[in-house]
Formats: C-alpha cells, structure tokens, sequence
C-alpha cells in the first residue's frame, strides 16, 4: 500500500510541475457510484484564490483499493487571497469506505513522507513521472521534518526542494484526513522558499469544503454519473 500511496502523492507533484492538468480524458471515463458526495466541491475552487485564477483542470480517477471514489484538481500559474504566486496548486480527494480506512490511509502516508525510505520512492516517483529530459537525481531533491499542521483530524505537511534543470523549486506536500475523506495537496512555488503557511491555509479551505460537503450543504456527485469539473 505505502508504494502506491506514494505513487499517488508523487503523480500529484507532477502533474503541477511538468504537465499542470488531470488527465481529462481518463478522468472522464470514471462515473463514482451513485450517491456519492461532491467530491469536486471539496477541492480548491477558483473563488478561493486571487481573483483572475483560471477554471481548473479535474475530474474523477479511479480509486485505490478500500476508496470508493477520487477526484483530482489541478491549477497552474496562480496567486492566492494572501498575494503569495505559485507555480502551481493540485488537490486529490478521496472518499474512504470508513473512518478506519481513512485513518489507515493517513498513517500509511505519514509514514511515508517521515521516512528515509519512503523519500527516496517520492524522489524516484517525481523523477519517473518528470522524464529524462527533466534530468532529476535523488540529489536534486531536499526533505525537511514531517509535522502536523493541525487541519481536518488529522494532518501532516512535508515542506522539500528540488532543482530542475538548475531552477530551485520549493514545494509542499500535505495530506489531511477529514471524517471518511482524505485530501492530498501540492503546493509549489516560484522560487526555492515557500512559507508552510500557504500550503497550511489552503489545506485548512480544502478540510472546511469537506466539512461543508459532508454536513450536507451540497449534493450528491454520483447521481447522474456527472464528473462535475470544478470551474
């Protein structure tokens, strides 16, 4: 599980720093079961980033083992409320068949990002995911200390760099579990510091969309099989 956990944190990264969007057109052929929450309310909208932030790029993908459904946004070239620029904004959701399982997940994805282990598959994921032409090695690539961040139940932030092709990037990887969903957010910036706070702000938007969802202030996304692209 935490080899293909960390294949998904890694894809998160690289579709913000090499492609930018989902793949739409996979993502398009997964319909989740009916009855399921909107999942593409829970995710970054444009409304809660600088005004001027572009549609994003989403829709459903088939969920992992124990999930129900998943949905995947993707931004790029944008600014938040706080004026801070961005290289780009990416946000998974997934829908857990229980509490017990989305907590599983999260211990499975701490342990992960808290590892030396676990950071060298990120680093060989991101590389993969990248290309040889991107020309990233474990060396290009720094980790600081895993921390709470204290959004949703529960939550951990990994803040590390990376260098591609001589740029210095910072980038945040932060996984929150709310109730029976877990959310991943990637947050990369422009240049090589990115205060937690923007990765820490954000993830607390995503946790009060959950919330917000799972109260009942939205509906069902699995009704009508519409994937529900947020923008």
């Amino acid at each position: 599980m935490k080899r293909r956990l960390t294949r998904l944190a890694a894809a998160s990264l690289v579709a913000v720093v090499c492609a930018g969007t989902v793949a739409i057109a996979a993502a398009l052929a997964v319909v989740p079961p009916a009855g399921t929450p909107d999942l593409p309310s829970m995710v970054i909208q444009p409304s809660d980033l600088a005004p001027g932030a572009p549609s994003a790029s989403g829709g459903y993908v088939k969920p992992g083992k124990g999930l129900l459904a998943a949905y995947n946004s993707s931004f790029r070239d944008v600014t938040t409320t706080a004026g801070v620029r961005l290289a780009g904004v990416e946000t998974s959701v997934a829908l857990a068949s229980s509490s017990a399982n989305a907590h599983a997940y999260f211990k499975d994805l701490r342990a992960v990002y808290g590892s030396k282990k676990g950071r060298l598959l990120i680093a060989a994921e991101i590389a993969k995911g990248a290309g040889a032409g991107a020309g990233l090695k474990r060396s290009d690539f720094s980790f600081a200390r895993v921390r709470a961040v204290g959004v949703g139940d529960q939550s951990a932030l990994e803040p590390f760099t990376m260098h591609i092709k001589g740029v210095k990037l910072a980038a945040d990887l932060l996984v929150l579990r709310a109730g029976d969903v877990l959310a991943n957010l990637t947050v990369v910036g422009l240049g090589g510091q990115l205060t937690p706070r923007v990765a820490t702000a954000l993830g607390a938007t995503v946790a009060a969309h959950i919330a917000a969802v799972l109260a009942g202030s939205t509906g069902a996304s699995g009704a009508t099989g519409a994937t529900g692209a947020t923008g």
